[in-house]
């Protein structure tokens, strides 16, 4: 190995530390990582777009036909500090409820996480 060392210093493969990389074909990783965002980014953009109209769907079934005096709170007889209670509790439970969920999915098959 005393032959590997470049002016005093220890080589690479002395130190541990070489690792055989295999060359990167530019052009092809370019052509893989575009055809990955053909397919992912419509998909993401899709599943955000829906949790964003969820989220706004809470704030206008309140507020929706208010003026005849046709909207939630009127309607099921709860005042402003029970509906926001009942939305504290929705968030929260989504919250904890959330990421326990991801996982299951990541771990175990569809059919498993989520049975018919």
């Amino acid at each position: 190995m005393a032959e590997l060392k470049d002016k005093g210093k220890e080589s690479q493969v002395e130190q541990g530390l070489a690792l055989e990389i295999a060359p990167v074909d530019r052009a092809r990783d370019a052509a893989l990582t575009r055809k990955q965002d053909k397919r992912i980014l419509p998909l993401a953009c899709g599943i955000y777009l829906l949790c964003y109209l969820d989220r706004s769907n809470i704030g206008n079934a309140k507020t929706l036909n208010s003026t005849e005096n046709h909207d939630l709170l009127q309607e099921t007889g709860m005042t402003n500090k029970q509906y926001l209670d009942a939305l504290l509790m929705f968030l929260v439970a989504y919250g904890v409820f959330e990421v326990p969920s991801n996982i299951a999915l990541k771990k175990f098959r569809p059919s498993v996480s989520m049975p018919h």
